[in-house]
């Protein structure tokens, strides 16, 4: 995903996670957010959520 982009409100269908290869991400769920860097790994909570990308 490019810089700026924006992965909108959706439901988590099960397990899931996200591997950030580079740049810098936040996942913003209902009750908390997350910011991930190069080679962190998120795991994607069980409630609505939404990805924004912030650097490249």
């Amino acid at each position: 995903m490019r810089r700026g982009v924006e992965l909108s409100e959706h439901e988590n269908p099960g397990q899931a996670t996200v591997l950030v290869l580079r740049g810098r991400v936040e996942l913003i769920g209902s009750a908390a957010s997350w910011t991930g860097r190069q080679g962190d790994l998120i795991l994607v909570p069980p409630e609505r959520h939404r990805l924004v990308t912030r650097t490249r």
